[in-house]
């Protein structure tokens, strides 16, 4: 149902995958100016990376009735923050940006997967409490 926990940290991740494209790129400075990635065509994979993992974290609420669907999703979504990260990684060594602190966006990756890691537990929580309940009929 909508009102298991799982729900609500998948909702918490589609918020920190907006919020990470709302927010400036971690150590990305252009001159002193700051590059958000909704502004840049040449890092288009990072917004379309941070979209798709918030689309699927939000149809992934609705899925409640097939667990397996649900926790397959959510190891999908940890898989996609992890190229994420990878990708922005990537985009601040091939441009040698030589910031040396970050913005409080670079948190944003590390707070998706853990919104997706949470809602992976109390899948398997419900996953084991529904198959508990089914040795006791």
């Amino acid at each position: 149902m909508i009102q298991r926990i799982q729900s609500i940290y998948l909702f918490l991740a589609a918020a920190f995958c907006i919020g990470a494209i709302l927010t400036p790129l971690p150590y990305a400075l252009n001159n002193g100016v700051e590059l958000f990635m909704h502004y840049e065509t040449k890092l288009l994979a990072l917004p379309a990376i941070t979209a798709a993992i918030a689309l699927f974290s939000l149809i992934n609420i609705f899925l409640f009735k097939n667990r397996k669907l649900q926790a397959n999703i959510c190891r999908f979504n940890m898989l996609l923050t992890l190229v994420l990260t990878g990708v922005a990684v990537y985009y601040v060594v091939a441009n040698g940006v030589d910031n040396d602190l970050p913005s409080y966006s670079a948190g944003f990756p590390l707070l998706i997967f853990l919104a997706n890691w949470l809602a992976l537990r109390g899948i398997k929580f419900d996953d084991k409490l529904v198959s508990s309940a089914d040795r006791l009929r």
